[in-house]
């Protein structure tokens, strides 16, 4: 597919080559398209094949080992919703101690 996409892209950039002036604006604005097109295919190309390695090594990682990452994934998480409910904590306590010393300057 991506080797499609990028003959597809050359393919268009000759045709308008073939029929327009080579140094013209919108030219050079096309050959930047493509460019950034053939970037962007490469980059999708090897973010799947990625995608395909981290796939192939869970599939032949053993099950017992997928829960046990699955736990401590679980555990952090769990770690962090602790965090963020500390740290809520902590904002509403300084909320309040700023309210309080608004309250103390206004009444002076």
């Amino acid at each position: 597919m991506a080797h499609q996409v990028a003959a597809t892209t050359a393919q268009l950039v000759a045709a308008s080559r073939a029929q327009a002036d080579p140094s013209s604006e919108a030219q050079k604005k096309l050959s930047a398209a493509a460019k950034a097109v053939a970037a962007a295919t490469s980059q999708l190309v090897e973010a799947v094949k990625q995608i395909s390695e981290l796939a192939r090594v869970e599939r032949e990682m053993p099950a017992n080992r997928r829960y046990t990452m699955s736990l401590s994934a679980k555990a952090d998480l769990e770690k962090q919703i602790e965090i963020l409910r500390l740290e809520k904590q902590l904002q509403e306590a300084r909320d309040e101690l700023l309210a309080g010393r608004k309250a103390q300057y206004k009444a002076k």
